[in-house]
């Protein structure tokens, strides 16, 4: 099953996967998640 960039996505283990980040309201640096801010 693919992934969408933004995507907020269950875990049931502890661990965050790699390439993934933690939802727990930190602030993200537009320069380094362009693709994130990029408007559609």
């Amino acid at each position: 099953m693919g992934q969408y960039i933004g995507e907020i996505r269950m875990f049931s283990y502890g661990k965050v996967p790699d390439g993934w980040l933690n939802c727990d309201g930190q602030t993200l640096q537009i320069n380094n998640y362009m693709a994130l801010f990029r408007a559609c």
